[in-house]
């Protein structure tokens, strides 16, 4: 069961990847989960060194999918915050990704279909809760 986890995750993620650098997608996710986000903070969460951080907050910004805002208290401080842009492009594409995994299940064949559709949605909350981005409705 584990194999065909893996490998249904693997075709799932190959097919998302042509649509934005995985890199993205993981950063849309995890602001879009955070509270107050700092460039910092989404860095530590992908396990990104601070320049690295800095740099993919940069082309996110440049492209449109998040915003830097100055923290109330401290106006050094930039809390990162998804634009509509950033916000329908995580709904896009985690609507794909169903899609996706729902078309490669199809061939499985119905007791199947709610197991693996069941144990892939335990999979996707334990791995979204070892990985700090609980889910929010975008």
């Amino acid at each position: 069961m584990a194999a065909a986890v893996v490998g249904l995750w693997e075709r799932t993620r190959a097919r998302q990847s042509d649509v934005m650098p995985r890199a993205q997608l993981r950063a849309l996710g995890v602001v879009a989960a955070g509270d107050r986000m700092t460039c910092g903070g989404l860095g530590r969460q992908l396990g990104l060194t601070p320049s690295a951080a800095s740099r993919l907050c940069a082309r996110m910004e440049a492209g449109g999918l998040l915003d830097r805002e100055p923290a109330a208290r401290d106006r050094r401080t930039r809390h990162l915050v998804l634009t509509p842009a950033g916000r329908k492009t995580l709904r896009e594409t985690r609507e794909r990704q169903r899609r996706t995994v729902h078309s490669l299940l199809e061939n499985t064949g119905g007791v199947a279909d709610i197991s693996l559709t069941e144990a892939l949605d335990d999979l996707r909350l334990a791995l979204e809760e070892e990985l700090g981005a609980h889910p929010r409705r975008v």
